[in-house]
């Protein structure tokens, strides 16, 4: 997916997009009740991807502010996620990047089943930038907000590590329901204090490298979470508040960089 600078952009009264631009936009915005991050995180998080992007897309989104921000709440259709970990490529770091090689490797129904996160992403990448490159008036742009809504929720699913393993809700190590009780339920509690950095869009030149180069880096917060739920959960599944404060003490830190890499992601990709 090729980019040009933002120095391309020449204020139109609708965006005339190049496709670094075309990428920039892409996430802004959400598609049905979230479950990723919850209607809260995602929202939050499409807020702060706007303050990155170029103009003329940071005004066009922050005046449609309202609606990028509900639509964000929605979750698009498919499965968002992938159990990476159900490859053991993942860990001997020869895991393909590319979904057909991996289908050759495994078949459809396991990839399909072990969730296809990155690739439909990818694939509303390649849609939105061809109904943006169309997109003549006002009404060509609100038509395209239901495939950019759903690249926004898959690329910040993608930042959630919860989202990207067999054990996505502890079922496999006792630790049941954590994925409901990070996600959501301890973002809501500590929202105000997850904020955004402003940063600068920037070129990817692949897509799907920086999903998986992501996964990399976010996959193993999910040992420190599953450690977290059982420290403070004390084996007694006791979630109170005390059990939510220690959540946060304890993954609070990462939590705020996955929030922050998630709004930056949706600017850059």
């Amino acid at each position: 997916m090729p980019a040009t600078s933002t120095s391309r952009h020449k204020p139109k009264p609708w965006p005339t997009l190049t496709c670094c631009s075309f990428l920039v936009a892409l996430l802004l915005l959400g598609s049905t009740p979230a479950a990723g991050w919850w209607s809260h995180g995602h929202s939050h998080i499409t807020e702060g991807a706007i303050p990155h992007l170029p103009q003329p897309l940071q005004s066009f989104f922050q005046e449609n502010l309202n609606t990028v921000s509900a639509l964000s709440a929605s979750e698009p259709p498919g499965k968002h996620y992938i159990d990476i970990d159900a490859y053991p490529e993942f860990f001997a770091g020869t895991l393909p990047r590319d979904l057909d090689d991996l289908i050759d490797l495994y078949g459809f129904s396991f990839v399909d089943q072990n969730g296809m996160g990155p690739w439909t992403f990818a694939d509303y990448v390649e849609t939105l930038a061809g109904e943006m490159a169309a997109a003549t008036d006002e009404q060509d742009w609100l038509d395209l907000l239901t495939t950019a809504a759903a690249q926004a929720h898959y690329i910040e699913d993608m930042h959630n590590p919860l989202h990207l393993t067999l054990n996505y809700n502890g079922q496999l190590t006792g630790n049941d329901g954590i994925h409901s009780r990070y996600e959501g339920e301890m973002v809501v509690r500590h929202l105000n204090n997850l904020t955004f950095a402003q940063t600068e869009a920037v070129y990817l030149p692949s897509v799907i490298d920086y999903v998986f180069d992501g996964i990399d880096i976010h996959y193993p917060f999910v040992d420190d979470i599953l450690a977290a739920d059982d420290l403070h959960a004390g084996g007694q599944g006791r979630y109170n508040e005390n059990y939510y404060t220690g959540l946060w003490n304890e993954t609070g830190v990462f939590t705020q960089t996955l929030f922050q890499e998630a709004s930056e992601a949706v600017a850059n990709s």
